[in-house]
């Protein structure tokens, strides 16, 4: 962990009030208790990319004593180069950790809007089974084990926020919105709407039982 100077810390402490919306559970300011993992959730509006992509996500995670983290909107493609970075980043960081994650398919790397991952470190990572993610970058999930043979699932999801009949800006607009429209469009969904789209796909996994450890 990096170490900040009493007014550094103070400093950030007031830029999250402004961030930091609502929290539940004990103050983030403090350490965990004994025997309970941190879970939280940021639109980060990009990573780090780079030599060392993600870096400051684990950054966070590290200072806040976050051992689940989920991010939306990464803003780069995510594909098994940049996993493998990040996950290799993780190890070095945390001793063991783990990162899922998916966006829009592109061969070509570096910035591209949305996008999800998924990150888990220290103790929870021990437990991490499996992961998968939704092959549009919408949401992502992983799979652990607990005491006396529970499972427990833990989904990221990034819902764009434009409802259907937004006008883009212009015929090459690629924002996260009108990627998904131009795929559900192709897919032969010609009132498309990835707001609603989304939370059918994701209510149909659930359902049918597929983000179960060993489905």
């Amino acid at each position: 962990m990096r170490l900040q100077t009493p007014a550094q810390h103070l400093e950030k402490r007031e830029r999250a009030k402004f961030s930091v919306l609502q929290n539940y559970g004990n103050d983030i300011w403090l350490p965990p208790h004994d025997g309970w993992e941190r879970i939280a959730f940021q639109n980060a509006r990009g990573i780090q990319r780079g030599k060392n992509p993600a870096e400051d996500v684990m950054e966070v995670m590290s200072d806040y004593d976050i051992s689940v983290l989920g991010i939306a909107e990464p803003n780069c493609v995510i594909n098994d180069n940049i996993k493998t970075n990040i996950n290799a980043r993780m190890k070095k960081m945390f001793g063991r950790g783990h990162a899922s994650g998916s966006s829009m398919p592109r061969k070509q790397p570096g910035y591209l809007p949305g996008g999800i991952l998924q990150f888990i470190q220290g103790n929870s990572a021990g437990r991490h089974v499996s992961s998968k993610s939704d092959k549009y970058g919408r949401f992502t999930w992983m799979n652990l084990h607990g005491k006396n043979n529970s499972k427990l699932c833990i989904i990221t999801m990034y819902r764009v926020v434009q409802t259907y009949g937004t006008q883009p800006h212009d015929v090459e607009s690629n924002t996260a919105y009108w990627q998904q429209v131009k795929v559900l469009i192709k897919e032969g969904k010609h009132r498309a709407n990835p707001r609603e789209e989304v939370l059918k796909s994701l209510s149909k996994l659930i359902m049918l039982g597929s983000m179960l450890v060993g489905r």
